[in-house]
């Protein structure tokens, strides 16, 4: 009879609970989830643009070695038509048209190396680029990793308070009907309803927490209906881990030391073109060109004889208000502060590292103590609850081996979420999984 009020008290609230929900949320695993993350992302996506922008400065610095070429033609009415003189002829005619036509090509035969000098500041910003986007895509999959994790443990502690709440009825049914039978007082029953209260609070919170998790993950994947995280295909978050040697290469490789080793190279490149700005520079320009008159208008005047020209060019730059000097100082100044980013990413990761190592340490011991933990508790609650039908135990001894139990599962959903994180930064850190 106690067991039917407690399935009864179970169904009613389930009853009540799904009147008002709201659309089931699309399952995710975590693989899906980083995808859509790293294709909706807008850190992702403004990385991406950088890789686009630096390989076209890239392209662009390398078109710097090839000439210059332009064509240019003109064809004006004149009206009233005045007589003109033809540049090729020097005879005096009148038209109505005054045409033009030429071509040119220039080339900058030496700048001081600048043009290679930009060359190489543009291909180490590319590898820059290159390196940043690939450090984002593991942070934003850290952040996913994390933000999935956490709604896979709102989703476990929800489970639970159900299975918290379902215990708290369970005990009340069994309450009420031993005080119906007069072999218990009424404040057994006062005290199971406190505790069946209880539960239903922690149930509401515990649902809460799962849709604010549940939203958080939405908005990083990117998707507009709502989402929720499943343990399919997770790996073992207890799996061994790499020794530290392996480690230790892993943090010299990390994405966030390539990305500042890259930008130090670019620092050096950037250098090397402020220096170039004290060389003289030498170019070659050649242009042919042809106008006069024309009565029609026509777009191949043969009577009109081209002139042409060729014009070597020598700068020697001696004085130009020290802005060489401040580009100089410049790059100093930047390349101190990339050569300081990456001594600082280095030690920090180093220190993620030691700190997720530490933590998946830790975790893994709680794991394994917490699961035997809620073994004995499991076992605590059934012989209280069997030593409180006989009449040997108090309500009072039920509920706290309840508590026990409840605190018991919460702590071992907490060292597996610990776990998680952990060797998701790890995983972060090496860039690749472990």
């Amino acid at each position: 009879m106690a067991y039917r009020l407690g399935a009864f008290a179970l169904l009613a609230l389930g009853a009540t609970s799904a009147s008002g929900q709201s659309p089931s949320p699309r399952a995710l695993r975590l693989d899906e989830a980083q995808r859509l993350a790293e294709r909706n992302a807008p850190a992702i996506v403004q990385a991406f643009g950088q890789v686009r922008s630096s390989a076209a400065q890239a392209r662009s610095a390398m078109a710097a070695f090839l000439p210059t070429a332009s064509i240019t033609a003109s064809n004006t009415e004149q009206s009233p038509a005045s007589p003109r003189v033809n540049p090729a002829t020097g005879e005096l005619i009148a038209g109505r048209w005054a045409i033009t036509q030429g071509y040119a090509v220039g080339l900058q035969l030496f700048n001081g190396f600048q043009r290679l000098n930009r060359l190489r500041s543009a291909r180490a910003a590319a590898d820059a680029a290159d390196a940043g986007h690939t450090a984002q895509r593991f942070a934003v999959a850290l952040q996913v990793t994390q933000q999935f994790f956490a709604s896979l443990a709102a989703r476990e502690t929800e489970q639970v308070a159900l299975a918290q709440e379902a215990q708290a009825a369970q005990q009340l049914a069994l309450a009420v009907a031993r005080v119906l039978a007069q072999t218990a007082t009424r404040s057994d029953s006062l005290r199971a309803r406190v505790q069946l209260g209880t539960a239903r609070v922690a149930l509401l919170q515990a649902r809460n927490d799962r849709a604010v998790a549940d939203a958080a993950l939405q908005r990083l994947v990117g998707l507009e209906g709502p989402v929720t995280a499943i343990a399919d295909g997770l790996p073992d978050a207890m799996a061994a881990v790499p020794d530290s040697a392996t480690l230790a290469r892993l943090e010299a490789e990390a994405p966030s030391v390539r990305s500042a080793m890259a930008s130090v190279g670019l620092a050096h490149a950037d250098q090397r073109a402020a220096r170039g700005q004290y060389w003289p520079t030498l170019s070659v320009n050649w242009n042919r060109n042809r106008a006069g008159p024309a009565n029609d208008f026509t777009l191949s005047p043969d009577r009109f004889a081209y002139a042409g020209s060729l014009r070597f060019g020598l700068t020697v730059p001696l004085f130009d208000q020290l802005q060489r000097e401040q580009a100089q100082v410049q790059a100093a100044i930047g390349l101190d502060n990339a050569e300081a980013q990456l001594r600082d990413a280095r030690l920090a990761a180093r220190q993620t590292a030691t700190q997720a190592l530490a933590a998946l340490g830790t975790a893994r011991a709680q794991f394994a103590l917490q699961g035997e933990a809620v073994t004995a508790a499991e076992e605590d609650l059934r012989v209280q609850q069997e030593r409180y039908q006989l009449g040997v135990a108090t309500m009072l001894d039920v509920l706290t081996s309840q508590s026990a139990l409840a605190q018991a599962r919460a702590a071992l959903v907490q060292a597996r979420f610990t776990a998680r994180v952990a060797r998701a930064q790890l995983e972060a850190l090496a860039g690749r999984l472990l």
